[in-house]
């Protein structure tokens, strides 16, 4: 089984931070940028990852695995919020025209 690590990166506050290159410098003479992560976690699916989406109020993401569960968690690390999240898995059926529906 391969890693079950998300790294969660801060693109606001990222791009910030970075060095603004000027047009007329050279490519060839661009520095490499280490960047680390905002939060590090372990996913609590059991299954490799499939997709990521962010909530539209940017409270949290919802994260799915190719055994078709799907986790919603949210970035806030307090204990309260962290009790939150849960997971639930997708029921496959098909339709007439025998399309899955999820």
């Amino acid at each position: 089984m391969s890693s079950r690590a998300l790294h969660i990166y801060d693109l606001a506050s990222a791009s910030s931070s970075l060095p603004q290159q000027t047009t007329s410098s050279p490519p060839d003479t661009a520095v490499p940028i280490t960047l680390d992560p905002w939060q590090r976690r372990e996913s609590s699916l059991k299954f490799m990852t499939r997709a990521i989406a962010c909530m539209p109020n940017d409270a949290g993401y919802a994260s799915s695995s190719i055994e078709g569960r799907v986790a919603v968690e949210w970035f806030d690390p307090s204990p309260e919020s962290q009790a939150r999240k849960y997971a639930f898995k997708c029921h496959r059926q098909a339709n007439e025209q025998g399309v899955d529906v999820v």
